[in-house]
């Protein structure tokens, strides 16, 4: 065998086993990236617009076959089953992965109709999707559980101090309640020269005291074109405990919904409670 053969033999082997590395590594190197998003930058990236959501590939676009003169991509779409983090007009999102081999994206992790975790910084910068097996769910779904912002903190003592401050707590105008935030109003591109408030809508699961004659309960939470921090439990599709004042039927009658355990419904439901019981 000749030098140059070997050198090349050396190097095409060296290529497929840091490529192999890289591919052992990539869902590691994912996972520490919503790790690193959840539990250190969090509080910091009030301008970003984070996604993460657990779903299935259902489709995998063409492949480019021509001459890449720039970077063209491949389309993979995603029907989204969990949104964990950020909020989508519906269940579905497309990204398109750079792709100039004239080869289909690889497979894993790009494997039609597997079920998938995939973590995006912004709308445009998404991570290769990571397979969502048994443990790496658990573990995605314990960081976002314990992932809190001051904001939470601050929501639920505004809700116990908004229950305490009732004296007392109205039928026919206080409403507290668990649900669900059905929709959330998108996010704008426009300057921020003026506040214009985010709608969202909230479907009622169980009313903890007052009454409500119709459904579902519109508010608005932060700003469609100005950057608000707020706190995780305002998105698609998070289970709330949520307190509003209906003697306006206005949407800025809500308090800023908190997120539901059983353990808070135990605490508002005693703070009720006490409130129904003073004199």
């Amino acid at each position: 065998m000749s030098i140059r053969r070997a050198l090349v033999s050396i190097l095409t082997l060296s290529a497929i086993l840091c490529g192999s590395l890289r591919g052992q590594d990539e869902p590691d190197r994912t996972l520490g990236q919503i790790y690193k998003y959840l539990n250190r930058d969090l509080k910091n990236r009030i301008f970003a617009n984070p996604l993460l959501f657990v779903g299935e590939i259902t489709a995998l676009g063409p492949v480019f076959q021509g001459v890449c003169k720039v970077a063209v991509n491949q389309t993979v779409d995603f029907a989204v089953s969990e949104l964990l983090l950020g909020d989508l007009p519906g269940n579905t999102f497309r990204y398109g992965y750079i792709n100039c081999t004239r080869q289909p994206l690889p497979s894993p992790p790009f494997t039609l109709h597997s079920q998938v975790i995939l973590f995006c910084h912004y709308r445009n910068r998404c991570e290769q999707p990571l397979p969502a097996t048994p443990e790496r769910l658990a573990r995605v779904r314990a960081w976002v559980d314990e992932a809190r912002r001051p904001e939470d903190n601050a929501a639920f003592a505004q809700l116990k101090q908004a229950i305490k401050k009732a004296k007392p707590l109205r039928t026919g105008s206080d409403l507290i309640f668990e649900g669900e935030i059905a929709r959330i109003q998108a996010v704008g591109t426009r300057s921020c020269d003026m506040y214009i408030c985010r709608e969202t809508e909230i479907s009622v699961a169980h009313i903890l005291f007052g009454e409500l004659t119709k459904g579902p309960i519109l508010a608005s939470y932060g700003s469609v074109n100005c950057p608000v921090a707020l706190p995780l439990s305002v998105r698609q599709h998070a289970r709330v405990i949520v307190y509003c004042a209906l003697q306006m039927p206005v949407t800025q009658s809500c308090l800023t919904p908190v997120e539901d355990s059983p353990q808070r419904v135990a605490e508002v439901a005693s703070w009720i409670s006490a409130e129904e019981a003073a004199p």
